[in-house]
């Protein structure tokens, strides 16, 4: 999805915040495929709404915290132009804010 990311760190946190210490065990509780858990966590992909709905009740998130995990910003290098900023690609370590 452009623009959003998983933030993979905050759902490592509630991972372990649960208790929840293997990929495997995330799948049992959730419902989701083993390898989708692993991919997600990765950030390799990004997931269907019905994997986030999963995931969220597996890690008991409330709407909120679901949200800024699944709907994180993506962080983007852009151009200014008059007033107006335009994203042209990926943030990429050595850049700097806008």
């Amino acid at each position: 999805m452009r623009g959003y990311r998983v933030d993979n760190k905050e759902l490592k946190k509630s991972l372990v915040d649960n208790e929840i210490k293997t990929i495997q065990e995330l799948s049992e509780i959730s419902k989701v495929n083993r390898n989708t858990c692993s991919q997600v966590l990765e950030g390799r992909i990004y997931p269907s709404s019905d994997v986030m709905t999963k995931l969220a009740t597996a890690l008991n998130l409330d709407s909120g915290t679901a949200g800024r995990i699944f709907f994180a910003q993506k962080l983007t290098r852009c151009e200014s132009v008059g007033e107006k900023r335009h994203i042209k690609q990926p943030l990429r370590k050595e850049d700097k804010r806008c």
